[in-house]
């Protein structure tokens, strides 16, 4: 049976370190879900715990392979003043993105607010930026029109997701709730989105084929959220999240093992 708590830490890394004390687990035992990032503060907005969920694995399944049993949380004596919650709260809990409701026009417009402010302390020459909210991905897309767009994107794309980063951080802790952005220029995003997309279905068919595990390589937030999207009702794969920080990457497993008969 999955065992499942959430735990918060300084850092990512701590929080898991935390939950893997809590389930008495090994690493690579556990899927590990960042649910919040945390922060040190910046730009005047304040510090922040990261948070994590982490569970078993569901597809352990060598011989012999035992997960320890986790002992009832009322008989655990709290070690500190912000206990962990338990897996038995779990069936409750709420994906970010389904936490809060986001008020899209809100969210469109205070994204295009910010962008604009943003682009005019930066200099940047004109822009035409709208906003609109993507109901199939849950985001607000934000399209900038520049001349500058090459300036924007950055040498692998770097300036325009610490723009996307930025933006998403500032306008969630306005709302008051997470809210993704996607800020694109030139079609940058949606290139990426698109191999991104491509390469899951040859995942799939790989795993269809021949069972077994297949890894992504560690890849930017949104794209992550992507595949899981993607995937999410695909009857023949699951799919979760490994490593911390920029290392995380997305496993796609196959739910029936081995090659078709």
């Amino acid at each position: 049976m999955s065992q499942e708590i959430e735990t918060e830490g300084k850092t990512v890394t701590i929080a898991v370190e935390n939950g893997l004390k809590e389930l008495n687990l090994r690493r690579e035992d556990v899927e590990v879900q960042v649910l919040e990032e945390g922060n040190a503060g910046f730009l005047g907005i304040g510090s922040k715990p990261a948070r994590v969920l982490i569970r078993s694995k569901r597809w352990t399944g060598e011989e012999g392979a035992k997960t320890p049993e986790r002992k009832p949380a009322a008989k655990r004596e709290p070690k500190s003043a912000k206990p962990v919650r338990p897996a038995a709260k779990a069936a409750t809990r709420r994906s970010p993105a389904q936490a809060l409701p986001v008020d899209e026009k809100k969210a469109c417009a205070e994204a295009k607010r910010l962008l604009e402010e943003i682009l005019r302390l930066a200099g940047v020459d004109e822009p035409k930026i709208t906003a609109e909210w993507d109901v199939e991905q849950h985001r607000v897309h934000a399209e900038i029109e520049s001349d500058d767009s090459g300036l924007l994107i950055g040498k692998g794309g770097r300036t325009l997701e610490s723009l996307q980063f930025l933006t998403t951080i500032i306008v969630g802790r306005k709302l008051g709730v997470p809210t993704a952005i996607q800020v694109e220029t030139e079609g940058y995003w949606k290139r990426l989105e698109e191999k991104v997309i491509a390469e899951a279905e040859r995942a799939v068919s790989q795993l269809k084929e021949n069972g077994g595990v297949y890894r992504f390589e560690p890849m930017e937030p949104s794209l992550r959220r992507l595949i899981h999207r993607t995937l999410a009702d695909n009857p023949d794969v699951e799919t979760a999240s490994e490593g911390e920080g920029s290392s995380r990457k997305v496993v796609v497993k196959a739910r029936r093992a081995g090659p078709k008969p």
